[in-house]
């Protein structure tokens, strides 16, 4: 008689690994055999937030979550990424639910990602446990209800941290200022990777993190580099938001390998005098050029610009091109074709040096980009 192959576990594990974007298929699978329900389970716990469509979590599938973990604590051991809203609309959790959660001994957690809507006070002890998982490697803040800064340095105050990438996005008023309570009390938390989005140069916003070790850095909405607090000679891959951003001197990252420009509808007039700073003891090998289409009218000659200058200067010949369309979710395949047609058109130089790519991704997308990166660090 044939064996199953299904009947050996590897196999088995990789066949149902290859469904993890898919929970409802995940759910049928955990029903089919014993063997089958840990991997099952292991994908549909890993993200638990994003198996249902409403994300992060809403409070009804928040008490769900808790009761599950309570009545099988064999579940927390898969979960690895956990996503919180956390303020005065009904679309989030209250204060008490994220309090019993954060009582789950998440000894595996790799991400945590905390969204403020309408906020009044952030939930401080839960988050305190939260945050001293040992596993913990991912730490998103997302803060556009414009109060007070998150206390990072409360949440973190006698923490061991294990943290590496730092993902902070604020919407201050220009008058706020941080407070630097407990200072002196709690040592810096360097990171190797940090996302930040602050609408002003305050980089004491960050603490009680530390930038000096940071290899990859991505700014969004913040006027100007912070040359003076971070470590030129380690940054690898670099984050450019060039509508707000003024102009920088590339050559002053020696050993830079990844470029990622994001541009909005219009090209703003610095970003080929940014360009030419690139030097040859610059290391570049991929710049990434990010553009929202508002509409339909698309600048290429913008982009044959950009084509030009790289392959007109020598020390630039070698990089690859990649533009990147950033759409809310993806376009009609025709749309998509015809931008690629264009684009390509556009970068006739680097296609000749089979050194351009087209692609298309959504926000979340992007996100995994830059996670894929910074693992590699």
């Amino acid at each position: 008689m044939t064996a199953n192959p299904l009947d050996i576990q590897e196999i088995l594990d990789e066949t149902i690994g290859l469904l993890a974007r898919e929970p409802s298929t995940l759910l049928a699978c955990a029903l089919v055999a014993r063997s089958w329900v840990d991997t099952a389970q292991s994908h549909l716990f890993r993200a638990p937030a994003k198996t249902k469509p409403k994300f992060p979590f809403e409070e009804s599938l928040a008490l769900l979550f808790d009761q599950a973990l309570t009545n099988n604590t064999r579940l927390i051991h898969h979960v690895r990424e956990l996503s919180f809203a956390v303020g005065t609309r009904s679309t989030v959790i209250a204060d008490e639910i994220l309090d019993k959660l954060s009582r789950h001994q998440f000894a595996r957690l790799e991400r945590l990602q905390l969204v403020a809507v309408i906020l009044k006070s952030w939930p401080s002890e839960a988050i305190q446990r939260l945050v001293k998982s040992p596993s913990l490697r991912y730490f998103t803040v997302t803060d556009y209800s414009e109060a007070s800064p998150p206390p990072l340095a409360r949440w973190f105050k006698g923490s061991l941290s294990t943290i590496q990438h730092l993902d902070l996005r604020y919407r201050l008023p220009d008058s706020d200022v941080p407070s630097r309570a407990a200072v002196d009390s709690i040592p810096p938390l360097f990171v190797k990777s940090a996302r930040l989005e602050f609408g002003n140069s305050d980089f004491s916003l960050v603490y009680p993190f530390s930038l000096s070790r940071v290899q990859a850095l991505a700014l969004t909405r913040i006027p100007s580099l912070p040359l003076d607090i971070i470590p030129m000679d380690l940054i690898r891959i670099l984050d450019l938001d060039y509508h707000d951003t003024s102009p920088v001197n590339l050559s002053v990252f020696p050993n830079l390998t990844v470029l990622r420009i994001n541009v909005l509808e219009r090209f703003p007039p610095a970003l080929l005098s940014n360009l030419a700073t690139i030097s040859p003891q610059n290391n570049i090998q991929t710049m990434v050029i990010s553009y929202l289409p508002l509409d339909t009218y698309v600048p290429w000659h913008h982009f044959q610009s950009i084509d030009s200058l790289l392959s007109q200067v020598p020390h630039l010949g070698d990089i690859v091109v990649e533009l990147e369309f950033g759409v809310r979710k993806h376009s009609a395949p025709e749309q998509e074709k015809r931008w690629e047609e264009n684009s390509r058109d556009s970068f006739v130089n680097a296609c000749e040096r089979n050194a351009f790519r087209f692609v298309v991704r959504d926000s979340e997308e992007t996100a995994e980009w830059w996670h894929n990166l910074v693992d590699k660090l």
